[in-house]
């Protein structure tokens, strides 16, 4: 299930920039390198001239100068300008603040905070340091509220409804709407739905519910405020609509509610309607057969294709989900996320759902502490109800931190692109052994990973697509290459494994670790001695932990020998200079006269150039320029040589620049 997760990302994965921002200078002061053989002191009369002072040498023998001014009387654009005309100076720069690139930790200032295990575990309270969510690092990058493109985001919550009037939640409403009025004010067919939706009875009257407004305060309690506690997001909009219970079609008129209003956003380029980007659902049908509630089922393909991810809440029995059934969880949509119940402790919790086919994650759901209605305003409790938010408003944050690159493919194609959400949020769990081989990503919610892996922080490139091929004569021993690169910020480990013992094929390494930035050449040997003449093929897998899992295909093309003659010219060759730039010279000599076919492949193993001599006995040499045999120059990279010959094969790498 990894692997097509994997998969998901590798086919929608776009490039994602970072904007570079200047250091803040420090008023007042100037760095010069004076030219060679130059000194201060030929600079005495110019710099008393302009009031210039040397502050400190910062060194002697590279001629590196701190000057100060007084940026009251010019400004420093000018003072640069000045001393970058003479002749004397070489460089000229501001002097820059520079921070230590330490690990900061966001945490709000919030005096609840301390409660919310789920976002920060120190181990206290009989816990587990790092049990937990990932939130502080999460939010060194992003506090949620709007996308790069502009858009409030937006998470409902169908629940029981919501204290409106709580200080700590920042709540949706529809500004197109006049309460109270009577009038469908915004034509979206909802009478007075300012505050939300009451699914129970149509009207704009949301009700107040102690677990609905608990459910709402982990989606987005507004953060750093200096108020109780925060949410996953601290500044995402909840949309809180009544509609969790009773019949089914009252869970249907609320997801319907979400449907209308997603709809008339992305209808009206953003004008009406809500950018509603996630539902959470913290309700269901205990050992629920999916088949028997089809409509239901399909509203969460129909919000999936407009852009609208959905978070389920499992049960709260230990029962396999996949063996006896749950509504919603039992689903299969591919915009539906399924959650289980975790603990402090990274363990399960004992009176929850699990399904390696059914249940996808497991998120914080045991002792949560958020928000609840007057009086107490702020509780505990427990259950995949508590659990589930925070998976929808991780669904929020991701797209707080996505660049407007990923925003404008997203709304051009809003269901491909929500469901690579919901890839990142799964790939990037951390794995727990209490969830191993029981939900889809046997692992725990962590918001950090997943926006790394949705900013392409944590990438590999590998210098082939689905498969490799090789081409090999007849007793012959040859090696090949996969080029692997970390495009990421984070170090690696690549686990490597054939699928089985092959006596024709070898790999060099069982486990590398790449540094971000780095790349490393998997070399391949083939022995095909034991070998018929014809194609073989193995399976490699690579295990690369949160950058996923991949299984290429090695196909060995074992052929004749060829030019069989009673007595074999003995060939040596050396190719020069390796790695080149313009041309390569094969340095060739051989025993007596014989024919020889050079053939040079890319690393997919397709042939780019050949051409066939006759070497006469001694020394010859033969060049080849790095272009294709229809003259077609090869781009820099790795190129394998062959040089064939009467039953005898030389074979190599080059590189080209």
């Amino acid at each position: 299930m990894r692997l097509l997760l994997i998969t998901l990302i590798l086919v929608f994965s776009q490039v994602f920039s970072v904007t570079a921002q200047q250091g803040k200078a420090i008023p007042g002061e100037v760095m010069i390198q004076l030219d060679a053989r130059q000194s201060i002191e030929s600079l005495h009369d110019f710099l008393a001239e302009n009031n210039l002072q040397v502050k400190q040498q910062l060194s002697r023998r590279l001629g590196i100068f701190l000057l100060s001014f007084d940026e009251n009387q010019r400004a420093a654009s000018n003072i640069i300008s000045l001393l970058q005309k003479h002749e004397k100076i070489s460089m000229v720069q501001a002097n820059h603040e520079v921070e230590l690139r330490e690990i900061r930790d966001t945490i709000p200032f919030d005096p609840f905070f301390e409660n919310q295990w789920g976002f920060y575990n120190d181990g206290s309270g009989s816990g587990i340091e790092g049990a937990d969510i990932d939130a502080l690092r999460a939010w060194d990058i992003t506090t949620g509220g709007l996308t790069a493109t502009g858009d409030t985001i937006v998470v409902a919550v169908i629940d029981g409804g919501a204290y409106l009037q709580h200080e700590d939640l920042n709540l949706f409403k529809n500004r197109h709407e006049i309460p109270g009025n009577g009038i469908d004010d915004d034509n979206n067919g909802y009478i007075d739905d300012y505050d939300g939706w009451n699914a129970y009875n149509n009207s704009g009257n949301v009700p107040s519910s102690s677990h609905g407004t608990h459910v709402a305060g982990t989606v987005g309690a507004i953060g750093n405020n200096g108020i109780g506690v925060t949410g996953v997001n601290w500044n995402v909009k909840v949309m809180p609509i009544a509609g969790s219970s009773s019949a089914e079609s009252t869970v249907v008129s609320a997801y319907a509610y979400v449907y209308e209003m997603r709809s008339k956003y992305n209808e009206t380029a953003g004008d009406s309607g809500a950018f509603v980007v996630s539902t959470n659902a913290s309700f269901g049908i205990d050992y629920g057969n999916p088949d028997n509630y089809p409509i239901w089922g399909a509203m969460y393909d129909s919000l999936g294709a407009i852009g609208v991810l959905s978070a389920g809440a499992t049960a709260n029995r230990n029962v396999n989900v996949d063996l006896q059934g749950d509504v919603p969880t039992a689903f299969d949509s591919p915009w539906l996320i399924t959650v289980t119940n975790t603990t402090n402790r990274d363990e399960k919790y004992a009176s929850a759902g699990y399904g390696l086919e059914s249940i996808d994650l497991g998120a914080p759901g045991t002792s949560i502490y958020s928000t609840r209605p007057a009086p107490t305003n702020y509780g505990y409790a427990t259950g995949t109800s508590m659990a589930t938010p925070h998976v929808a408003g991780a669904v929020g944050l991701l797209y707080s931190a996505a660049d407007s690159a990923f925003m404008e493919a997203y709304h051009a194609n809003p269901g491909d692109y929500s469901q690579l959400i919901k890839a990142y949020i799964l790939t990037g769990t951390d794995p727990l052994e209490d969830l191993d081989g029981i939900t889809v990503s046997g692992g725990r919610l962590n918001i950090y990973n997943a926006i790394n892996l949705l900013q392409g922080n944590i990438q590999l490139n590998f210098s082939i697509l689905d498969s490799l091929h090789v081409s090999s004569y007849l007793f012959e021993v040859t090696t090949d290459s996969i080029l692997v690169e970390n495009t990421g910020i984070f170090d690696l480990e690549l686990l490597f494994d054939l699928e089985e013992e092959y006596d024709w094929l070898s790999i060099d390494v069982d486990t590398i670790a790449l540094a971000g930035g780095d790349s490393a050449a998997i070399l391949l040997n083939f022995e095909t001695a034991n070998l018929e003449v014809g194609l073989h093929y193995a399976n490699l897998h690579v295990d690369a932990g949160l950058a996923g899992s991949y299984i290429f295909v090695i196909a060995l093309d074992v052929l004749e020998p060829v030019g069989i003659e009673e007595e074999v010219a003995t060939t040596k060759m050396m190719a020069h200079p390796n790695p080149f730039v313009d041309k390569i010279v094969f340095s060739i000599n051989t025993s007596k006269a014989t024919d020889l076919l050079l053939r040079i492949t890319d690393i997919s193993g397709k042939q780019l150039y050949s051409k066939q001599i006759t070497a006469q006995a001694g020394n010859s040499k033969l060049e080849w320029d790095g272009t294709t045999t229809n003259g077609k120059s090869c781009e820099t990279g790795i190129y394998f040589y062959q040089l064939v010959g009467a039953q005898q094969v030389l074979s190599g790498k080059l590189i080209k620049y």
